[in-house]
């Protein structure tokens, strides 16, 4: 599966759902980590401005972490 159609898909999911896990996604599509800051980017440019994230602890978490708007890090 080419990028642009797995991204596709993951929006058709956020859509559908209202929401994605990025761990069950990089699992599914098996991507990398480069692969999962990507994802995780291009769903904060889907995110509300009234929205939320909800994350877990870890690497690929606290990395992304640093393209949020109001983030800390």
């Amino acid at each position: 599966m080419y990028a642009e159609e797995r991204q596709q898909a993951i929006l058709a999911l956020a859509r559908s759902k209202g929401r994605v896990d990025v761990v069950a996604l990089s699992e599914e599509f098996s991507v990398t980590t480069g692969e999962k800051r990507r994802i995780a980017k291009a769903a904060l440019a889907e995110l509300p401005a009234d929205g939320s994230i909800i994350v877990d602890a870890g690497t690929t978490t606290w990395c992304g972490s640093a393209g949020c708007p109001t983030s800390t890090c």
